[in-house]
């Protein structure tokens, strides 16, 4: 699954469009070696993401509708489970000719995507109840994703809940609770599972993490949910998929 992360590709015909953690094909496999590819491996693994490490987080970038099908159809990478620790394998000269690629597009990218994010956050900030991340003076956010925040962690999970039940979570993420995404529940790493010898002092470090308390972090991710920003939204689109959120949380809120 790692290996196969084609992430920030999107194809149409033999040009790459536009970034995303999802690949489009626009040409039919047999007419298109390159579109073939990413077609096949999208079916060989149901669900194309991709994942940015940090320090105790993974985040998702994306550049595609996650409310398209490639989304709907797959499985829930975040409640995989990480068997043992290993080496991630992801760039190729594939992703570098891809990267170069796109990095003239890059400014075009962002623009979008600030103007997007900013549509989304004026819709949710109808609800009062809804607050969002703070960038640190002198930084600039990418708009990624627009993360928004809940006033506790159970009406959070009520909300990641409702959204679920109404078919509008897709493209929104609750990492408190994901496997991949934040330390909460990477026991592979807390109990030093691998395929090889490490030495005493590595496994001590890494057991050390099972009595090691995140307990600000749990803070903030357990209220936090991170919608990613498509490149390819209507105007209408964004307004609508924040209406819908704000409709959602605003039920929650309603019967709690």
């Amino acid at each position: 699954e790692e290996a196969l992360d084609l992430a920030g590709v999107q194809v149409h015909r033999q040009e790459a469009v536009a970034t995303g953690g999802f690949e489009q094909v626009g040409d039919q496999a047999r007419r298109n070696r390159h579109a073939r590819l990413v077609f096949l491996v999208a079916a060989a693994i149901g669900e194309v993401g991709n994942d940015r490490r940090n320090a105790t987080c993974r985040c998702t970038p994306r550049g595609i509708d996650h409310d398209q099908e490639f989304h709907d159809r797959g499985v829930d990478r975040g409640a995989d489970l990480h068997p043992f620790i290993g080496y991630n394998y992801r760039i190729s000269e594939l992703h570098a000719a891809v990267g170069l690629a796109q990095i003239r597009k890059l400014d075009t990218f962002l623009s979008i995507q600030k103007k997007n994010c900013a549509l989304l956050r004026e819709q949710l900030s109808q609800v009062p109840e809804i607050s969002f991340r703070r960038v640190p003076e002198g930084g600039e956010d990418s708009c990624t994703f627009l993360s928004w925040f809940l006033p506790t962690a159970e009406t959070t999970q009520a909300v990641v809940d409702e959204m679920k039940e109404q078919g509008i979570l897709a493209g929104s993420f609750y990492w408190f609770i994901n496997n991949w995404h934040y330390i909460r529940k990477w026991d592979h790493l807390k109990q030093a599972i691998t395929l090889h010898a490490i030495s005493d002092a590595q496994k001590n470090a890494l057991q050390k993490l099972q009595d090691t308390s995140f307990a600000a972090s749990d803070a903030v991710m357990s209220r936090c949910i991170s919608t990613s920003i498509s490149l390819l939204w209507t105007e209408e689109q964004v307004k609508e998929k924040g209406r819908r959120i704000a409709a959602a949380v605003q039920s929650v809120l309603r019967r709690s």
